[in-house]
């Protein structure tokens, strides 16, 4: 599952908004002149920026605490070089594996209001991610299903 959002991010181009990654501003904070805390707060302010740059650069990590985020970057990463070492090998028969095409007729009936109420595995209110190629351009899209679906059968 991981891998295949590894793929999809890898097909995203990569914006890094500067307004995104500024320092939020401090309000109401008595900033010390002394020259250690000046660096030490400089160098924080450097680490904070970079993490929030590479928030941006991992999949998900923006949602994520800096030590789980920390962690799914090495992930990725490793993914990434896997990625390359495959490329540069050239073997041009190992292919990603293929993402199943769904249709609507494919999508699963919608269930009833009463039995996604009283189900253990889903609440009322939440949603699926499903991805799908879309047939006429090749591209991957999110379509969130709700689990409570418009249902005639109630």
């Amino acid at each position: 599952m991981k891998e295949m959002m590894y793929r999809i991010a890898v097909m995203q181009p990569v914006d890094i908004d500067p307004a995104a990654i500024r320092k939020p501003k401090r309000r109401n904070v008595r900033i010390s002149n002394d020259p250690q805390s000046v660096a030490a707060r400089h160098r924080r302010e450097r680490i904070s920026e970079k993490i929030r740059i590479l928030q941006r650069l991992v999949p998900g990590g923006v949602k994520m605490d800096t030590a789980s985020m920390l962690d799914e970057a090495i992930r990725y990463v490793k993914f990434l070089k896997r990625q390359i070492r495959q490329l540069q090998s050239g073997s041009s028969n190992h292919q990603p594996p293929p993402v199943p095409t769904l249709s609507p007729s494919d999508w699963p009936p919608p269930p009833s209001v009463s039995a996604s109420l009283f189900s253990p595995y889903s609440s009322p209110g939440s949603s699926k991610v499903v991805l799908f190629r879309d047939n006429n351009k090749n591209v991957f899209k999110n379509l969130r299903l709700s689990l409570i679906l418009f249902s005639s059968r109630v």
